[in-house]
C-alpha cells in the first residue's frame, strides 16, 4: 500500500514525496490497516533544510519541489 504512495527505500522503509492532502489520504489508509497492538508506523517529515541535506549515491529521481518529503 505504502508503495503506490512513495518509493520503497528498504522493506519497511518508503521515501514519499507528499502534498498536504496527499499525507492525510496516506495517514487514513495507514489507520485503516494498521494493529495497534501488534504493528507500529513512524512519520518522519524532512523540512526543506533537512531535504538539501540529505546524501545520496546512485540514480535517483529528483523530487518535487512543491511537496514535503517524508520517510515512512
Amino acid at each position: 500500500m505504502l508503495e503506490s504512495f512513495g518509493q520503497r527505500l528498504q522493506y519497511s522503509v518508503f521515501e514519499c514525496y507528499l502534498r498536504q492532502e496527499q499525507v492525510l489520504r496516506l495517514k487514513a489508509k495507514v489507520e485503516a490497516l494498521l494493529n495497534l497492538e501488534e504493528d507500529s508506523l513512524i512519520y518522519f517529515p524532512l523540512c526543506a533544510a533537512c531535504h538539501q541535506r540529505i546524501e545520496h549515491l546512485g540514480v535517483r529521481k529528483a523530487p518535487p519541489v512543491d511537496e514535503i518529503t517524508y520517510v515512512v
